[in-house]
């Protein structure tokens, strides 16, 4: 299996739930999610957490910014088949697989175990994906970069 990650940088947080960065895996096709990681741009550790979801995404969502998704091993396989997009203009339908306070100066990294990795099965349209989604709800504006590391 080929080891890509999609990747996006200073995305403004909203004061509401919206997804920051999304993979959907083509019809037929697996995406396995070996990491997920979000960090944030805050300056003030005393300043409210930002909620961050990771999702499975069950419905599509509308068209974002697409993102190139990049070969981690330099297998020179080609590019990954798996698309990926960044603040998509809606939301899909989503199943929060799990969600965290994180503060606005610092950031969360998730490595998921071996055999305990999500897996994304595609659909057609790109009707399922995984997604991070963030809310500063009352914090200070901050910024968010973002990737989804995943085998295909």
């Amino acid at each position: 299996m080929a080891l890509f990650a999609a990747s996006t940088t200073g995305q403004v947080v909203p004061a509401t739930m919206a997804t920051i960065l999304e993979i959907n895996p083509p019809a037929n096709r697996k995406a396995v999610i070996t990491e997920a990681s979000v960090t944030f741009s805050g300056v003030s550790a005393t300043d409210v957490p930002v909620l961050v979801q990771l999702c499975r995404v069950t419905a599509a969502s509308a068209a974002g910014t697409a993102v190139t998704a990049t070969d981690q091993k330099d297998s020179a396989i080609g590019a990954a088949v798996t698309l990926a997009k960044r603040v998509p203009a809606s939301e899909g339908t989503v199943v929060v697989l799990k969600q965290y306070e994180v503060p606005p100066s610092s950031g969360l990294v998730i490595q998921y175990p071996l055999g305990r990795e999500p897996e994304i099965f595609g659909a057609a349209a790109s009707a399922k994906g995984y997604s991070i989604r963030c809310n500063r709800g009352s914090g200070a504006a901050i910024n968010a970069d973002c990737n989804i590391e995943f085998e295909e």
